[in-house]
């Protein structure tokens, strides 16, 4: 090699190592910043020895997450740090963690909400101190209540969930803090509830199919009083097979002070489309003013050939 491309190596070697260590300097984290969606605070899962619930700073979750001052922007592992913060701190979920420049970083959370609840599996025969565990929408254990013989009125505002065995569904290894082990079933109370909060107007207790959506869980508890997940099955092989992967769903819901129930077959495919469609389906029949008042039961069938649904009233 001469003279003039070793020197010409050189600076090429020596400008790179320039660039990497101006680019180390300024695209790395130096600010982190928490913002809280919603007006309730953020609190802990269980309360102090003075009985009450500890706020949770900002400065708790930016440490929990464990990003590095001084790390790579590029490098930073998202996905883990909402983990972490969800794992030291179940009462918060991680909504989105955003770039903001070129040195800081954006927590966006908000505080979980309580909305269903389900009889823990191995005391549902325990009459007498049977435990109950209080969820939110994507089923995070967050609380747990018990009783002796008679059921606490708190679990009142809350929607009952109702899981078969046969969805394998066990809640003895899923203590505070854990979410339910079937992702199924998580994805459709979930899609359910985000159907509800997103499509449905509620005005004094009533729904309105023409006006805005504007539900809240609130809405959600007093409608939906309950979900009853399970797997159909049959004696027949070849039946069997093609029910393989659909989670039938019944809800009892109440409407202008009565009870009715609506059975919808939720495939594990296009979940988000066959709960929202059968839903609405269902909830605009009911509305319509053309509902026989000795109909309490409705059939949402999902059609595999016009991808449409309809509804049969029994």
């Amino acid at each position: 090699m001469s003279k003039k491309s070793i020197i010409i190596s050189s600076v090429l070697l020596s400008i790179i190592v320039v660039i990497i260590i101006l680019f180390g300097a300024v695209f790395c984290l130096r600010k982190q910043y928490v913002s809280v969606l919603g007006d309730q605070p953020l609190v802990q899962l269980v309360p102090g020895e003075d009985g009450e619930y500890a706020e949770i700073t900002k400065d708790q979750i930016i440490k929990a997450a464990g990003f590095k001052k001084g790390k790579s922007i590029f490098m930073l592992d998202k996905h883990q740090a909402i983990k972490n913060i969800e794992s030291a701190y179940p009462m918060v979920k991680v909504v989105q963690i955003k770039t903001k420049s070129v040195i800081s970083v954006q927590f966006i959370v908000r505080p979980r909400v309580a909305t269903y609840y389900t009889l823990t599996e191995g005391e549902q025969y325990n009459v007498k101190n049977q435990v109950y565990c209080i969820m939110d929408e994507e089923l995070m254990a967050m609380d747990g209540v018990s009783y002796s013989e008679q059921k606490p009125e708190e679990l009142n505002s809350y929607v009952e969930l109702i899981i078969d065995k046969s969805l394998d569904c066990k809640n003895e290894n899923n203590g505070l803090g854990n979410y339910f082990t079937n992702e199924k079933v998580r994805k459709i109370t979930t899609n359910l509830y985000n159907s509800f909060c997103s499509t449905v107007a509620v005005e004094e207790g009533k729904i309105n199919p023409t006006a805005t959506p504007n539900a809240t869980r609130k809405e959600f508890a007093e409608i939906i009083k309950s979900v009853t997940l399970y797997t159909p099955t049959t004696n027949n092989k070849d039946l069997n097979e093609l029910l393989e992967g659909t989670i039938n769903m019944s809800l009892k819901v109440m409407l202008d002070g009565k009870e009715y129930t609506i059975n919808i077959a939720v495939a594990e495919k296009d979940l988000l489309t066959k709960v929202n469609k059968s839903f609405n389906t269902a909830a605009n029949y009911l509305n319509s003013g053309s509902l026989d008042p000795n109909i309490t039961t409705f059939n949402c069938g999902y059609d595999k050939i016009t991808h449409e649904i309809t509804v049969t009233a029994t």
